[in-house]
């Protein structure tokens, strides 16, 4: 493929499939010399407000080991060889996002595999994913991130005991597997699981006494995006 043409389909995905300023940002390192432009220029392209944040972003892939900064000052994309292996993680079956209606199988049905900068961070060795189902979290804020039907939900493995107010997590109620962001109500003495959605979602409510009668899988900390072509 000439070099012109292989410009141009990466210009075609940095406009049209590029979701987040990071995501642009690498896009953009493929076909420019990223020196050449100032902050300020970067951000617009990126579709940031701010300069700092074009800045911010440049570090943090040249941290991830997917940008390289030469001693000549150039800043390019690192040569395959040298960029960070893949995440892979296994896949368990799907969760609610809505009623717990799907049981989280508990055996894996699949395996995804994303680089390092997909994720805000490298998750635990002992993380996994599992599939959303339902809209009911499509409000939510994971990493900067809604979790929408046929997304999957990164999971480390916590207990109740360390689930702190706000946090996200997959629950299992009744052998079924839900996925809700959790509200501590101290003064009555429960767990509030509550939906984060454009439309009206119903709470669960569990008392604290009753806590043992149901098992957290994990917190959520991020979220990967189903694939979604024009």
């Amino acid at each position: 493929m000439r070099t012109e043409n292989r410009k141009n389909i990466l210009y075609v995905c940095y406009n049209r499939y590029m979701k987040t300023p990071i995501d642009k940002l690498q896009a953009l390192a493929t076909t420019t010399r990223l020196n050449m432009l100032s902050y300020g220029e970067i951000a617009e392209k990126i579709g940031v407000k701010h300069r700092s944040q074009a800045q911010y972003y440049i570090k943090k892939l040249v941290e991830d080991g997917v940008l390289i900064r030469k001693s000549t000052g150039d800043i390019v994309i690192a040569p395959s060889e040298d960029r960070p292996s893949l995440i892979t993680l296994p896949v368990y079956g799907a969760a609610n996002c809505g009623p717990a209606t799907l049981y989280a199988e508990g055996e894996i049905t699949e395996v995804i595999h994303v680089s390092p900068s997909i994720l805000k961070r490298k998750p635990k060795r002992s993380a996994f994913a599992v599939r959303a189902e339902g809209d009911s979290m499509n409000a939510a804020n994971i990493a900067g991130k809604t979790l929408e039907d046929g997304d999957y939900a990164i999971v480390e493995p916590v207990t109740w005991q360390n689930t702190l107010d706000g946090d996200y997590v997959l629950s299992v109620l009744d052998g079924l597997g839900n996925i809700k962001r959790v509200k501590i109500d101290t003064t009555e003495r429960r767990i509030v699981l509550r939906s984060e959605s454009e439309a009206f979602q119903e709470d669960i409510i569990i008392d604290a006494y009753d806590l043992e009668l149901y098992s957290i899988a994990g917190r959520v900390i991020d979220v990967v995006k189903r694939a979604r072509y024009e």
